[in-house]
């Protein structure tokens, strides 16, 4: 399915209708990574939801589409869940980076990828993160629950898992 993968890719680059795109489980295997990057790199692109899950995108998918994220101005969701990332830290440090400036990406889910503590610290050293000074847009950030619950807390805590709900202010009573 790769070559139909970059096929689609290249067709649909210039398509300004399609908002929603889900090519889970293709069998989508890590040489269509350019093709995925120059697809969300186009100017006037109107994707604002993929789901690439279950593909075997690896490392080199996420770096696609972290260099994709420079450049897109309308994707707000990506489900790259179980696409064999790894702790692939170069990928990861990639995304964090490019996560730092991004201003539309609101909800991201990399579970089932085996990112491992390694790549959790790597996610949290970036600041990327971080609630007061790092990206302010990501609300969901979904990452694998098998990481130590000192490092999956930080990653909640740092902002990764959304903003919680504020809750109501109770009276006191005299």
């Amino acid at each position: 399915f790769s070559e139909g993968a970059k096929l689609l890719f290249k067709g649909l680059r210039t398509n300004r209708t399609l908002k929603r795109l889900s090519l889970q489980y293709c069998n989508i295997e890590s040489d269509v990574a350019k093709s995925l990057n120059n697809f969300l790199s186009f100017q006037g692109l109107a994707i604002e939801n993929i789901n690439l899950r279950g593909n075997k995108l690896g490392g080199e998918g996420l770096i696609s589409i972290s260099n994709a994220l420079n450049k897109n101005l309308t994707l707000k969701s990506i489900t790259f869940s179980n696409c064999d990332v790894g702790p692939h830290i170069e990928a990861l440090k990639a995304f964090a980076d490019v996560m730092k400036t991004n201003t539309t990406l609101a909800d991201m889910d990399l579970q089932q990828n085996g990112i491992g503590e390694k790549g959790a610290k790597v996610l949290l050293e970036s600041g990327a993160f971080d609630r007061k000074e790092g990206n302010s847009t990501l609300k969901n950030f979904h990452v694998d629950t098998n990481l130590t619950i000192e490092t999956f807390t930080a990653l909640m805590r740092a902002g990764a898992g959304g903003k919680g709900k504020k809750g109501k202010k109770s009276k006191k009573k005299k």
